[in-house]
């Protein structure tokens, strides 16, 4: 079967990281998996979402697409989609942001984990947000029900967005994302289904 759209899922190590690549296996074969590992993490600036968006920018271009990132990886989405749009590149379908507070309540939730942050996350600290105007698409925040953010600072998200915002919990902690991995494919599947018939074009980034 063809592909219908691209999921491109933004991987980062530390606590919480997902094995993108198997995916592939589970998700409908309508569904290409791209992963995009993000190697450079301090403060992730607009030169490190630069050179996402130059890596996947002939690939938007050709086919439909969505992006997802769990922990730090949900604000390289993020961070990624806003850097395809000055770019001119097409807009995604939607904006999966999984086991993160929004990129404005980032600095907040980092002073407030300070004491018991994994040092393997100290790095992810530096990111600052910077305001711009929102992207269109719609946003679908997944996240642990025994996670540490707080709601508003999940529904913050609505602020990188004039689309739809949609909030989705699930059991576990922070490794929800692999712990029940079949139910957050299966939303996954659901939300995807809806879109693969629909190219927005550039306006809708």
């Amino acid at each position: 079967m063809t592909p219908a759209l691209q999921l491109f899922c933004v991987a980062c190590p530390g606590v919480g990281a997902v094995d993108y690549p198997a995916w592939g296996a589970l998700l409908p074969a309508w569904v290409q998996v791209r992963p995009v590992p993000l190697v450079e993490v301090p403060g992730l600036s607009a030169a490190v979402a630069g050179q996402l968006a130059r890596r996947v920018e002939m690939d938007v271009r050709r086919l439909p697409y969505a992006v997802i990132g769990h922990g730090f990886g949900a604000l390289a989405a993020c961070e990624l989609l806003y850097a395809l749009r000055e770019r001119g590149a097409p807009g995604s379908l939607g904006l999966f942001a999984s086991g993160s507070v929004a990129p404005s309540r980032w600095a907040e939730y980092q002073r407030g984990i300070a004491s018991w942050r994994p040092a393997a996350c100290v790095s992810q600290a530096a990111y600052r947000h910077r305001p711009r105007t929102p992207l269109a698409c719609p946003v679908h925040v997944l996240a642990g029900v025994d996670d540490g953010p707080r709601k508003a600072q999940l529904k913050a998200w609505s602020e990188e967005t004039t689309g739809r915002l949609q909030l989705r919990l699930f059991e576990g902690d922070h490794r929800f994302i692999r712990d029940r991995q079949a139910d957050v494919l299966a939303y996954l599947v659901r939300q995807l289904d809806g879109l693969a018939g629909r190219w927005p074009g550039a306006e809708a980034v």
